[in-house]
């Protein structure tokens, strides 16, 4: 037991007079690691709510819903519509690249037909709404 204990003595003191590399918490260089965000709208284009509703009715559904009274600061940014009916049920979709800067109300073609004024539970009774994947608040006016 001596011996194990007097060879660890020795190899201390070999490193100390040999030099291990000491540093301070003050010379240490530490570098975190990037965090990119994604380039959402800005607050003047999140901070209201847009109206949504259905055009182009016929005998009940449409593939065609207008998204009004866009504002400037979220033309030109890309949009991704979702049409849901009752439990939450994603009935259709579509996406907008862009919409032009000078456009004030635009229509996005859905992905298929939905049910927008029959009763039942394919009935669209909400939009989720996303620009440049950030969501933003909607009122479905039907």
């Amino acid at each position: 037991m001596k011996t194990i204990r007097l060879g660890a003595l020795i190899v201390l003191l070999g490193a100390l007079v040999v030099g291990v590399p000491t540093a301070n918490a003050a010379q240490l260089q530490l570098k975190a690691p990037s965090v990119t965000s994604p380039s959402g709208p800005p607050a003047a284009c999140t901070s209201l709510t847009l109206s949504v509703r259905s055009t182009n009715v016929n005998g009940g559904t449409t593939t065609m819903i207008r998204i009004m009274a866009v504002p400037v600061a979220c033309r030109g940014l890309a949009f991704q519509l979702t049409a849901y009916s009752s439990g939450g049920v994603s009935r259709a979709s579509a996406s907008l690249p862009t919409i032009l800067a000078g456009t004030v109300n635009t229509t996005v073609t859905l992905s298929q037909s939905v049910n927008v004024s029959n009763n039942g539970n394919t009935k669209i009774i909400g939009i989720a709404l996303t620009i440049n994947g950030r969501g933003i608040a909607t009122t479905w006016l039907g």
